[in-house]
Order: structure tokens, then C-alpha cells, then sequence
């Protein structure tokens, strides 16, 4: 996790949280200028091959994840809940999350809009996020209603990135079987 200059890439919440999964898969360290750089490549290889900035849907995340990462499978799902996240988090799987920034009630994030930041972890009350856009973003704290509700307030779609190693068809089918479960 490195503190990015958000002047410079406001726009890139979607391709810093893209990393920040990527970069859990790899163990990868990133100082604050190889994330940058290779922030400037992704977003040099989302316009080059589909023309997307600067802002991103899921469906074009999904899409820029599958393409530039060939080692991963991004899975684009609807209808996160608690559950959800807790069984996802448990299978070491963090979550690229789109939040109305305005409910996270975060003093030190000053954009008040959409945001993207990823669930890395819980507690019994928390949810603990990455997010380099903010002051503090790494293993920042909120507690798990507070992120209920910023996501219900935007679309209720999220990412989960699978190495592709891992068989994502199961992932997927175990996730469905849980879903099931719970009606």
C-alpha cells in the first residue's frame, strides 16, 4: 500500500483498487512511484485498447482486469451483503467495492462521490479496507453498517479477482451454493 497524490490521478480510483488486488496476489510491495507507474500503464493500456477514461464502469473493470492480468479472472457479482463478504474474506479473496464516498464518513477523504477501495479483512464490528486515495487509507477501519450502506447506496455490483490457478468455476459454484443456502 503506498499514499498516492490524488491531484494527479483523481479519476484512477478504479485502477488504484485493480492494483491493490493485484498487488495482495503478488505480495508485491509498491512504492509510491512503482505504483504510479504502473497505474500509468494500466490506464496507457485501458485507452490503447478500448478507449475507457477516465472513469470506469464494472463491466469495463471486469473487462481491463480479464485482458492486461492473463494470470487473473475477475468476476463481476450483484447483491454483496454481509454474508457474502464474510465467506469471500475467509477465502482470502478481497473485494474491489463501489461506495457513495458521501456515507463513509471518513475525515480524511475529501471528495464527496462515487469511490472504488477494496475489502482486505474483517473484525466482529469492522470491515478493514485499502484505499491509497486517502490520508490513512492503509487498514482504515469502518465499521461494517457504514460500508453496508455506501454500498447499497451505489449499484451493488463488486469485483472479486481470482488467480486463475484457483479454480474460479468453483469459487463461483461454492458462492452460488452459499447463496442458496441462505433463501
Amino acid at each position: 500500500w503506498t499514499k498516492q497524490d490524488w491531484k494527479k490521478n483523481e479519476t484512477s480510483c478504479e485502477e488504484a483498487s485493480i492494483l491493490l488486488t493485484v498487488g495482495y496476489f503478488q505480495k508485491h510491495k509498491f512504492t509510491k512511484d512503482s505504483f504510479d507507474n504502473e497505474l500509468q500503464k494500466l490506464k496507457r493500456f485501458q485507452i490503447k485498447k478500448y478507449w475507457y477514461e477516465p472513469e470506469l464502469s464494472w463491466k469495463q473493470m471486469e473487462k481491463i482486469i480479464n485482458a492486461y492480468f492473463t494470470w487473473l479472472t475477475a468476476k463481476l457479482v450483484e447483491n454483496l451483503n454481509e454474508t457474502k463478504i464474510t465467506w469471500l474474506l475467509q477465502e482470502k479473496r478481497p473485494i474491489i467495492i463501489w461506495v457513495n464516498a458521501y456515507n463513509l464518513h471518513n475525515v480524511y477523504y475529501h471528495r464527496r462521490r462515487y469511490h472504488t477501495l477494496v475489502i482486505v479483512w474483517q473484525t466482529k464490528d469492522f470491515y478493514i479496507t485499502k484505499d491509497v486515495w486517502t490520508k490513512r487509507g492503509n487498514n482504515y477501519y469502518y465499521r461494517k453498517n457504514v460500508i453496508l450502506k455506501a454500498i447499497k447506496e451505489t449499484w451493488n455490483w463488486w469485483i472479486v479477482i481470482i488467480p486463475k490457478q484457483v479454480s474460479s468455476v468453483n469459487i463461483v459454484k461454492n458462492y452460488k451454493n452459499l447463496e442458496n443456502k441462505r433463501r
